[in-house]
């Protein structure tokens, strides 16, 4: 897969995130030590915080830290 990749995209490194794609959005506060829920995580656009495929380990994982809403949510957030 990364060879084909390379040939594709012409280096090995990961390509930056283009910004009208989707990724996981708090949209609701939470405090920290609450599980997040799907009320608190939205997919959505601009692209900037976890990619969407980690939505399961988002609602799997509780908050380290008070979040307001509207914020992208990032690895650091999960705890």
């Amino acid at each position: 897969i990364r060879r084909v990749e390379t040939i594709l995209h012409g280096t090995g490194k990961p390509r930056e995130p283009m910004p009208y794609a989707r990724s996981l959005w708090l949209v609701k506060p939470i405090r920290a030590g609450e599980r997040f829920t799907a009320e608190h995580v939205r997919v959505l656009r601009p692209a900037g915080g976890l990619d969407p495929n980690r939505l399961g380990d988002a609602l799997r994982a509780v908050a380290r830290v008070d979040l307001d809403g509207n914020q992208p949510l990032m690895e650091e957030h999960l705890g």
